[in-house]
């Protein structure tokens, strides 16, 4: 993965809180956490905001498991044969145009995206995106970093459209206690992602 850009002028405070809670996301929606970030996560910082409850619940949930019950929730969840699929073109089968799955791959291939084969994972995949979009704020990917504007624009048409749906579903697993929090932090923050973008 290509480093930002040097003379791109430092982000701004919110920016890297923004790319920092996105590539925690993908961090964890792409696999099980491991002992030593389960251990990370329980010292997540929180207080009495929307933000400050969903990581305060992250971090108890992060006491409450094992790293072996956290990977065999993820498998049961999102694993070949699991209950859900984190992937957009299960959310929206059918459908066409610039909020369909079937471009991301364009919108890729134009900002000079370019897939990690290894990670096997879906250009689609839940935790791929929350990666795709921190890159654009930061241009990790060694392209230019993306306006608010243009940033908004990708929101709208690759997460909004449906990710909230799949974040539902994950939170009302009765049978999961990980995951159902780290889908309330990934809903919390895309809730105030959307209300920020409303007002650009």
């Amino acid at each position: 993965m290509a480093l930002p850009k040097q003379n791109e002028p430092e982000l701004a405070v919110e920016e890297k809180l923004r790319c920092l809670i996105y590539t925690l996301l993908s961090d964890l929606f792409l696999q099980p956490p491991d002992r030593q970030m389960l251990e990370r996560l329980q010292r997540l910082s929180h207080d009495d905001s929307a933000m400050g409850r969903a990581t305060g619940l992250l971090a108890a949930r992060a006491k409450d498991v094992t790293p072996r019950q956290v990977h065999n929730e993820y498998q049961r969840l999102f694993g070949e044969g699991g209950t859900l699929e984190p992937r957009a073109s299960a959310y929206l089968r059918g459908r066409t145009g610039p909020s369909g799955a079937n471009c991301l791959s364009g919108l890729m291939e134009r900002l000079g995206i370019e897939r990690r084969a290894e990670t096997g994972r879906p250009a689609d995949h839940a935790g791929t995106l929350f990666e795709m979009m921190a890159g654009l704020i930061d241009g990790r990917f060694g392209c230019d970093r993306l306006s608010i504007d243009e940033q908004r624009r990708v929101f709208e048409d690759h997460i909004e459209i449906w990710m909230p749906f799949f974040l539902r579903d994950v939170r009302v697993e009765d049978d999961a206690v990980f995951y159902p929090a780290a889908a309330d932090l990934a809903a919390t923050f895309l809730e105030i992602e959307e209300a920020g973008f409303r007002m650009v």
